[in-house]
C-alpha cells in the first residue's frame, strides 16, 4: 500500500505543478521546441534520449558519473528551482529560495530531500516540454521508449545497470522513499513522460481527455507494484497506458 500512495503522490505532484507552471508558460508564449506536431520530432527526441543514455553508460564504466549527477543535482536543481518559482514569487526571492535549496541538498542527503530535488527536476521538464509537443508526438516517443526500455531492462540489462549507480551515488533521477524497512524506487522518466502527456491532451483538447489520460496512467504506475518482486521491470510500457485513455476520450 505504502509504495501505491508513493507513486499517487509523485505522480500527482508533479501533474499538478507542472501544470500550473505551465499555464505561466503560455501566457507568456514561450515555445522550447519548434515543430512540436512534427512526428519526425519525436524519433529526433527518441535518438538524442539513446545517445545520453550511452554517454550516461560510458560515465558509469569509467566511474565518472558522480560528476554528472554533481552537475544535474547542484546546477540543474538550482535552475529548475529557480524557475519554477520565479512565476509566483518573483525573480530576486527565487534565486534565495534556490541557493538555500542547493544548500540543503548539499548538507543532507536524506531521501525526502533527494525526492524534492527529483521533484522539482521533473516539473521543470513537464512544463518546458508541454507546451511545445503535442499529444501524438509524445505518445509516438512514449512508445519508442517503452520497446527501449523492455530491451534495456531485460535484455542488455543495462537500465538497471544505471539505476543502481544513481541510487548507489544518491543522484536526483530516480524517486526514492524509505519507508520503515521497505525502499521505493521509480524512475524519473517513468513519472515525467506520462505528465508531459497530460498537461500536453490538457492544453490541446477539454478536460475529459486529460482526466482520462491521466488516470490511465496512474493505473498503468500502480500496475508495476503487482511486479516488484521481480528483477527488473520495464515500468515505461506501464506508464503509456495513459495513450489509451487519450484514444478512448477521443471516441467518446
Amino acid at each position: 500500500m505504502k509504495d501505491k500512495v508513493f507513486i499517487i503522490f509523485n505522480f500527482l505532484t508533479v501533474q499538478f505543478f507542472g501544470i500550473l507552471v505551465t499555464q505561466k508558460f503560455l501566457k507568456k508564449n514561450i515555445i522550447i521546441i519548434e515543430g512540436g506536431s512534427n512526428p519526425s520530432t519525436s524519433f529526433y527526441l527518441f535518438f538524442t534520449i539513446l545517445i545520453a543514455s550511452g554517454f550516461v553508460l560510458l560515465l558509469v564504466k569509467l566511474n565518472l558519473s558522480r560528476f554528472l549527477y554533481y552537475f544535474v543535482d547542484y546546477f540543474g536543481l538550482f535552475f529548475m528551482n529557480y524557475y519554477v518559482f520565479a512565476f509566483f514569487i518573483g525573480i530576486y526571492p527565487s534565486i534565495i529560495l534556490s541557493l538555500i535549496v542547493v544548500f540543503i541538498r548539499y548538507k543532507l542527503r536524506k531521501w525526502y530531500i533527494l525526492n524534492y530535488c527529483t521533484i522539482i527536476l521533473s516539473v521543470g521538464v513537464v512544463s518546458f516540454l508541454g507546451t511545445s509537443l503535442k499529444p501524438l508526438i509524445i505518445s509516438i516517443l512514449m512508445i519508442l521508449l517503452s520497446l527501449y526500455d523492455i530491451i534495456s531492462v531485460k535484455k542488455t540489462k543495462h537500465m538497471i545497470t544505471l539505476a543502481d549507480d544513481v541510487m548507489e551515488k544518491g543522484g536526483s533521477q530516480v524517486f526514492r522513499a524509505k519507508l520503515g524497512e521497505e525502499t521505493i524506487v521509480i524512475g524519473a522518466a517513468d513519472i515525467i513522460f506520462p505528465n508531459l502527456l497530460v498537461i500536453s491532451v490538457y492544453y490541446n483538447y477539454d478536460l475529459i481527455y486529460s482526466l482520462l489520460t491521466s488516470l490511465f496512467s496512474l493505473i498503468g504506475l500502480l500496475l508495476v507494484t503487482k511486479f516488484y518482486n521481480r528483477e527488473g521491470v520495464p515500468a515505461m510500457p506501464f506508464a503509456s497506458l495513459g495513450i489509451l485513455g487519450f484514444l478512448i476520450a477521443s471516441l467518446l
